[in-house]
């Protein structure tokens, strides 16, 4: 039995060019498992995207993710999608990601973003209520930073730890 026929395939489905691959600015990555992720969902941030990819399930279902071999695959595509975006975006300040998804595929994706080989990465949080639906998220720590960044409704609050 292959893989295909255990679970869903999470796929790039949507591969939006915005600007050269040379050019300086954000990286967009919308992930959709368990609902699908509109571009209607994102206005409001002030992005300067050069570039925005779609990771998600043909069928975007609550629960999918049931095994440890279907999050090894999905971790094995996320991640070969950030190396599609540090060989081909080289001036790409920032990765901003925008998950609807299980948990564990949330660790799981976390585990795999490198401080040495990625850009720096903002995770934000559905807020289903909220005019902006994606109206804060969390800087992932580097090493050399010694402070957390929230970013709430575009903007920026430092909080020293």
């Amino acid at each position: 039995m292959n893989n295909s026929s255990k679970y869903p395939k999470l796929k790039l489905f949507f591969d939006k060019e915005i600007g050269s691959s040379r050019a300086v600015g954000d990286i967009i990555v919308k992930i959709g498992v368990t609902y699908p992720i509109y571009d209607t969902d994102l206005q409001g941030l002030n992005i300067n995207s050069i570039k925005s990819f779609y990771l998600k399930l043909d069928q975007p279902t609550r629960n999918i993710v049931n095994s440890s071999e279907q999050l090894k695959e999905y971790k094995q595509v996320f991640r070969n999608l950030l190396d599609k975006i540090n060989q081909n975006y080289p001036n790409a300040k920032t990765i901003h990601i925008f998950y609807s998804g299980q948990p564990s595929l949330a660790f799981t994706f976390g585990a795999t973003i490198s401080e040495r080989m990625d850009c720096n990465t903002i995770v934000y949080n559905h807020t289903r209520n909220s005019e902006i639906k994606y109206s804060w998220g969390l800087k992932m720590i580097k090493n050399s930073s010694n402070k957390e960044e929230i970013y709430v409704n575009a903007g920026r609050i430092s909080k020293h730890v």
